[in-house]
């Protein structure tokens, strides 16, 4: 009897113990140093809980054995073992969340799984692989349910884009395209695509409850690389190729134009003056420019689109 009254005497003095609570102090800071005002400091598996002041200082009431959880909106929640610790300064560190998870859509971002409407996307990773001139080239055959065309063969032409088919007659079919935020009106073709960090592209009507009659067309959201902090790195990327024409037309040398200026000037004594004061007589014809190679214009255009094509 005597020892059961001992040992309940020591249960209740252990008990005391584990409850004893101490005043806990300090201040919470951003990865900058600068105070956070309206953290959530809670013990953990209790209801006590306190909110940081302006300053970033906050004081609660805890077991000097328990463990405070810390939470703000946009940063990683952590848990801080008390230890009998009256002192305790606690640093945030921002929440980073993955361009494959999250999607910017409109004025904020919104999780991949909970977005409603049809989503399409590329990373830049991805777009920087293809050797191509503009953005819509390095899109064309990656994106599902997005028509990218090339609207002629001439070097240096931007592609057409159609989201959503074509919806108008008279309208522009293309769609809006909003790089870092920012809707722009020229298209894309000023863009580098590897400075490109993703696209993703927004196919239905929850794309026009967003950016309203604008989006009409379907939106294509760009995000450009940014810097980031850290050990500089610098990359380099350098592709070099070559075009050609599959057929070219035939065209007469120097000699055969002249005979042919000369067939055409027949029975108009003006126009046949004018070729003998010009040229010479028929009979000097082959002497003077039988041996001469011309210039084959054909070829020197060709090759001067070819130089703006890889200068551009």
């Amino acid at each position: 009897m005597r020892s059961t009254f001992i040992l309940l005497l020591l249960m209740a003095f252990c008990g005391t113990l584990t409850a004893q609570t101490i005043r806990i102090e300090g201040t919470v800071t951003n990865p900058a140093g600068e105070p956070l005002a309206g953290v959530t400091v809670n013990e953990k598996g209790t209801n006590k809980t306190v909110f940081t002041q302006p300053n970033g200082q906050y004081s609660i009431q805890a077991a000097a054995n328990g463990t405070l959880v810390v939470s703000y909106i946009g940063y990683t929640t952590k848990e801080i073992d008390i230890n009998n610790r009256q002192q305790i300064d606690i640093s945030l560190t921002g929440q980073e969340q993955s361009l494959e998870q999250v999607v910017v859509v409109g004025y904020g971002t919104q999780k991949r799984k909970d977005l409603t409407g049809a989503v399409s996307s590329v990373s830049g990773t991805e777009l920087a692989k293809v050797p191509v001139q503009n953005v819509g080239q390095a899109l064309q055959g990656r994106l599902a349910g997005v028509q990218v065309t090339m609207n002629d063969g001439s070097p240096g032409a931007d592609p057409t884009i159609k989201i959503r088919g074509g919806t108008s007659i008279s309208q522009s079919n293309q769609p809006l395209y909003v790089i870092d935020g920012v809707p722009q009106t020229e298209g894309i073709g000023f863009l580098d695509p590897t400075d490109i960090e993703s696209v993703d592209v927004l196919k239905d009507a929850s794309a026009i409850a967003i950016y309203g009659a604008r989006g009409g067309n379907g939106v294509v959201l760009i995000t450009t690389k940014q810097t980031k902090p850290g050990k500089v790195s610098v990359n380099y990327d350098g592709y070099a190729g070559a075009k050609h024409i599959t057929k070219e037309i035939p065209v007469m040398s120097g000699y055969d134009y002249l005979l042919l200026s000369y067939e055409r000037s027949l029975g108009d004594a003006t126009r046949l003056a004018s070729f003998t004061n010009q040229y010479g007589s028929f009979d000097s014809l082959q002497l003077l420019y039988g041996n001469r190679p011309g210039i084959n214009w054909q070829k020197k255009h060709l090759a001067a689109l070819y130089i703006i094509n890889i200068t551009k």
